[in-house]
């Protein structure tokens, strides 16, 4: 019951609903599928989606999620971020594969209050027409972030969102770093 973080790796793992009610005030949970060596044929063999469901549903303490090695997507990003959005602060997303323009749109204006956000080793990101906006969303919307990690080749990112992601970092540290002195 006390428990505060569980990493489940998803291939062994008991059904979502089970680690909801044997662990409801999880506050970070890490979902993991099945290693990044092996896991590049297998990452659709895992099925994200109930536990995307349940933690919409049942993980109301919920503030870091990490998810590594598995297909989620824009319907899932939606999710999370309509429903568990306002109360994640931390969102890792590694190695990850059926990511596209919009579902990073979806985590850019749904989570705003996220202090770390890592985008890493994306399989391949589905560029959607009129979707390279994200970016500059995710700056607009959340002021908060202290660090942001994104890797994947993208051309079609304009540096000014980049530029303004990391000014609007610079301020939030600097307030925070002038609140506590």
């Amino acid at each position: 019951m006390t428990r505060k973080h569980v990493t489940v790796h998803l291939h062994y793992a008991p059904t979502p609903l089970r680690l909801s009610q044997r662990f409801p005030f999880l506050e970070s949970l890490t979902l993991k599928g099945y290693p990044y060596e092996i896991g590049l044929l297998q990452k659709s063999g895992v099925n994200i989606i109930p536990w995307i469901q349940e933690i919409s549903a049942s993980f109301k303490c919920l503030k870091s999620l990490h998810i590594h090695n598995v297909a989620i997507h824009d319907s899932d990003l939606e999710l999370l971020a309509r429903t568990r959005g306002k109360d994640i602060k931390v969102l890792k997303i590694v190695g990850c594969e059926g990511i596209s323009e919009n579902g990073l749109m979806h985590i850019s204006k749904g989570c705003n209050e996220l202090r770390t956000l890592c985008l890493d080793r994306i399989d391949r990101l589905d560029e959607e027409e009129g979707c390279v906006k994200w970016l500059q969303e995710l700056a607009l919307r959340n002021t908060g972030i202290e660090t942001f990690s994104f890797r994947y080749f993208c051309d079609r990112l304009d540096v000014k969102d980049v530029a303004l992601l990391v000014l609007r970092m610079i301020c939030h540290l600097e307030r925070r770093n002038h609140c506590t002195k």
